[in-house]
């Protein structure tokens, strides 16, 4: 595979920083206003409610650091969208989950997330759009390889 040239990639830059700068603001704003939640909280009770239990557990799999983490775990608690409980296994953890209230909210925030990246989003089919995902997802991946790659060596 060739590399890409510096020019194509400034233009990646530029457009990733655009595009980045307009769902970020415009959805963080929106979710902050209406549900007084981050695009990060929501990430998070994602997790949680596809099964992740453990805080640790959701920063390795979104590679977030665990004090942010932690700190949306308590602002979801504070919402009253997840529940907390000791690991009845290991005292020293707790168990995260998504609650009643949070599942319905769940619901009121997708909402708000369809509505808000429709005019961003819009314009692709959902194949267009999976394929974007996916062409994403394999530099992120690759990037992280990588970095694994080069920690190992070292």
């Amino acid at each position: 595979m060739t590399e890409p040239s510096t020019p194509l990639i400034f233009d990646f830059l530029k457009t990733q920083q655009e595009f980045g700068q307009l769902m970020g603001n415009r959805l963080n704003q929106r979710l902050e206003q209406v549900h007084n939640l981050q695009l990060k909280d929501l990430l998070i009770a994602r997790e949680i409610h596809q099964g992740a239990r453990y805080p640790s557990e959701i920063a390795e799999m979104l590679r977030i650091p665990r004090d942010m983490v932690s700190r949306s775990i308590e602002r979801l608690l504070q919402a009253g969208t997840i529940s907390r409980e000791i690991d009845p296994h290991d005292s020293r953890r707790t168990i995260l989950s998504i609650n009643p209230e949070g599942e319905a909210r769940r619901k009121e925030v997708q909402q708000t997330i369809q509505s808000t990246m429709e005019p961003i989003v819009g314009s692709l089919t959902p194949e267009e759009l999976s394929t974007l995902i996916g062409f994403l997802r394999k530099m992120v991946e690759h990037a992280y390889q990588k970095e694994q790659k080069e920690k190992e060596n070292a």
